[in-house]
């Protein structure tokens, strides 16, 4: 039997004896400060509350005294009780060699603001002439469609009987021939 598979085996019997899971073992980070001290953690970074250990030269674990600890990386954590009470990251420094860039005037980008605006407005006016002509030519379209939709009702007003005397007449003469077909 593997070393882990007994490892399981055990705690299952202790689960069944206890009725209660075994823990799982805390994992531990570890971080230097400035002045070389070993400092342990519960989890992978420092964070506020975490319990916290200082390990000796000689690898002896024992409480973290209260105070301020700089870290390696310069971030500052407050110590009370051994538990992580505060903690400040180190802000980056501008190098003061770099002199600071003055902003970019401001009146170019001002005059170029405003031509664009100006040429929008142009371009608004142009487009509003255009909308009021088009409207016009609709009016117009729609008044010719309006006059043609008429102009079959009127002829039929002024001449309702020309095609019908023109199918009176067609018949009439149909009749005649029919008549002289008959008596031949």
């Amino acid at each position: 039997m593997e070393k882990s598979q007994l490892i399981e085996k055990v705690k299952e019997f202790i689960v069944k004896l206890t009725s209660q899971p075994v823990a799982e073992p805390v994992k531990l980070g570890e971080a230097m400060t400035s002045d070389g001290k070993k400092i342990m953690f519960e989890g992978d970074v420092i964070s506020e509350g975490a319990n916290l250990l200082m390990v000796d030269e000689a690898g002896n674990q024992g409480p973290v005294p209260n105070g301020d600890y700089t870290m390696e990386d310069g971030t500052v954590v407050s110590v009370m009780d051994s538990k992580v009470s505060k903690i400040t990251v180190k802000e980056e420094e501008i190098p003061s060699e770099e002199p600071a860039k003055e902003p970019a005037p401001v009146e170019p980008k001002m005059a170029q603001l405003e031509s664009q605006v100006n040429q929008l407005q142009k371009q608004v006016e142009d487009l509003t002439k255009l909308n009021a002509e088009f409207i016009e030519q609709q009016k117009v379209v729609m008044s010719s469609v309006q006059s043609l939709l008429e102009t079959p009702v009127q002829m039929s007003k002024q001449e309702p009987n020309r095609e019908l005397r023109s199918f009176e007449k067609h018949l009439a003469e149909q009749k005649r021939r029919n008549e002289l077909l008959k008596g031949l």
